[in-house]
């Protein structure tokens, strides 16, 4: 797996969401939104400064996203785990988040969801 760890991201990777529950079924819904507009902060390099006592890169710009999906008609009711990740072509996890709770698969659990019918 690619992973992008400082940088822009330079592809036009998309951001995904997945359902997943304890049973293994999981399902992907990849999102039109591109990430290579998302930029990390910068900082002055190749300085006095730098070179003795290098930075942590600050927080970039923020950028905001609204997004949404549909769930299909035939996910069946029960509880899910609502990863995200950024995904490429194949809609496997291409870049690693400045996130804590990354998963081995590369996606980042953020919440539990309870789908009914």
């Amino acid at each position: 797996m690619a992973e992008h760890r400082l940088g822009p991201v330079l592809s036009s990777y998309r951001l995904a969401y997945r359902l997943s529950n304890e049973h293994g079924d999981a399902k992907t819904f990849t999102s039109n939104v591109t990430v290579n507009h998302w930029l990390p902060g910068s900082i002055d390099l190749f300085t006095d400064e730098f070179f003795t006592n290098p930075k942590d890169l600050p927080p970039g710009e923020v950028v905001p996203v609204s997004d949404s999906f549909v769930l299909p008609a035939d996910l069946a009711p029960g509880q899910y785990i609502l990863s995200i990740a950024v995904v490429g072509q194949d809609d496997k996890p291409v870049v690693r988040l400045a996130i804590k709770g990354r998963a081995d698969d590369g996606w980042y659990p953020l919440s539990k969801v309870t789908v009914g019918k």
